[in-house]
């Protein structure tokens, strides 16, 4: 294990709010990944993205650069909106 999976490990250990912390941040970032391959794979840049799935290019952005938190059923519904875009 490496040393910061080590450090990760005895932090979550110490702290249950260090941990919970950890995750939504952990999360946010996968999130942010997440978004930025679904865009990508429109080649659409961020407002062009945003129009096509009725959001704001500042969310979209807040989204790619991990300051939010946006949740499962949000991104489920952007993930739809872009497969129902894509095959009209």
């Amino acid at each position: 294990m490496s040393k910061v999976n080590n450090y990760i490990k005895k932090k979550s250990a110490e702290s249950e709010t260090w941990r919970l912390g950890f995750e939504e941040e952990s999360r946010k970032l996968e999130l942010s990944v997440l978004m930025m391959k679904l865009r990508e794979a429109t080649g659409l840049d961020q407002a062009q993205f945003a129009k096509l799935v009725g959001q704001s290019q500042t969310l979209i952005n807040e989204i790619e650069h991990a300051q939010i938190n946006p949740s499962d059923d949000f991104m489920n519904e952007i993930a739809v909106k872009v497969s129902q875009k894509s095959q009209a």
